[in-house]
């Protein structure tokens, strides 16, 4: 668990600064898709990132960091209101666990979540014992792409 929340913290400094990947591969689109938010398309594109549309509407990008490894960030199409607030979710997922939760896992992601400046750990249920670890944060819509994915980057500084 060390390991992975060091390597996930690694990955997502590295991001901001890290070489675009190329696009990654888009899952065929489902009958009826969800448009993505014209905004989030203008705003990637004006920052010049590279990125695919998936199935969801959500954008995905890769980013190869300086050990040779990939980071792939995803950013939700979908935003939510808090008070007068508009806020996107981005996302990292840090690893896939097939194992029962311990505690002492549990109270490894609290400890690090509350050293986080913004965003969070999130464990995501999937089946029996099979859980997703990613590293969200919910930041402000109005905020340009190259200052949100620099801001997601420093969650582990």
């Amino acid at each position: 668990m060390r390991h992975t929340l060091v390597l996930a913290a690694i990955l997502l400094c590295a991001a901001a600064s890290a070489q675009v990947a190329p696009p990654l591969p888009t899952p065929p689109a489902p009958v009826g898709k969800p448009k993505t938010d014209p905004r989030l398309i203008q705003a990637l594109d004006a920052a010049g990132m590279k990125y695919n549309v998936l199935p969801d509407g959500n954008c995905r990008m890769g980013f190869i960091l300086p050990n040779g490894r990939h980071q792939v960030v995803t950013v939700q199409t979908h935003t939510e209101r808090l008070g007068s607030l508009e806020l996107r979710e981005i996302g990292s997922m840090a690893d896939s666990m097939a194992c029962q939760l311990s505690k002492d896992i549990i109270v490894k992601m609290m400890m690090e979540t509350s050293k986080q400046k913004i965003g969070a750990w999130e464990i995501i249920p999937l089946k029996g014992t099979e859980y997703d670890l990613i590293l969200v944060a919910r930041l402000p819509v109005n905020r340009s792409v190259t200052e949100i994915l620099c801001k997601f980057a420093t969650l582990c500084l």
